[in-house]
């Protein structure tokens, strides 16, 4: 089997590189995309949280019967508020009528910031029936824990625009590879140039001698 030119190997070999550090890069900063962008929805959803525990927090030491905070759910149409009580009891929500909604103690996110102070999940919602990332923190009065506070939204847009950034890279990464391949095949030319040259010396010159 005949040996294929040594510029070819060369650049077959870096042909290769380019792929696979183009598919490298392009699976690493979608995931990296994709991990920033739900942490930073998760932090937004916690300050939500927190200020609609701030809001609720008088009412309930009061033991109010109406502790919705109706003008931070008129406000911000698109995070869904949920005020649980500590046996899980919703007590006020932005979407849907509380009483009708089944108890919220055993719910991931409650579970978590009744150990740890806050606490956040991702899953597809009984009521709604799309996947919400959920964030709940603690509402207390000194150490007396009051109920919880919780923020939602849903992931729709947040997996678009994931999606649309997603796709940028992969469109880069193929304008780079579009680039790369020609360039390196110009500078592999000019490289190997002066080796081809004494390689097919050295054979005219074995030629001569047989």
């Amino acid at each position: 089997m005949k040996q294929l030119p040594f510029f070819w190997r060369l650049y077959l070999g870096y042909v290769l590189l380019v792929l696979v550090a183009a598919l490298v890069t392009s699976a690493v900063g979608s995931q990296s995309i994709a991990t920033q962008s739900r942490e930073n929805t998760r932090a937004e959803l916690l300050e939500k949280a927190l200020l609609l525990g701030e809001i609720a927090k008088d009412r309930l030491v009061r033991e109010s019967v109406d502790p919705s905070p109706e003008p931070l759910f008129k406000v911000d149409s698109k995070t869904r508020y949920t005020l649980i009580a500590v046996d899980g009891t919703v007590l006020a929500d932005s979407r849907k009528d509380p009483q009708t909604m089944d108890l919220h103690d055993r719910r991931v996110e409650v579970l978590e910031a009744k150990a740890e102070g806050t606490g956040s999940a991702v899953r597809l919602s009984a009521t709604t029936d799309e996947e919400l990332m959920y964030v709940a923190s603690q509402i207390t009065d000194g150490d007396v824990l009051l109920g919880y506070a919780r923020a939602s939204v849903s992931l729709e847009s947040i997996n678009e625009r994931i999606s649309e950034l997603r796709k940028a890279i992969v469109l880069a990464a193929l304008a780079a590879l579009l680039l790369a391949l020609p360039l390196g095949f110009l500078v592999g030319k000019r490289m190997t140039a002066p080796v081809t040259t004494i390689a097919e010396a050295v054979r005219e010159f074995g030629d001569e001698q047989y």
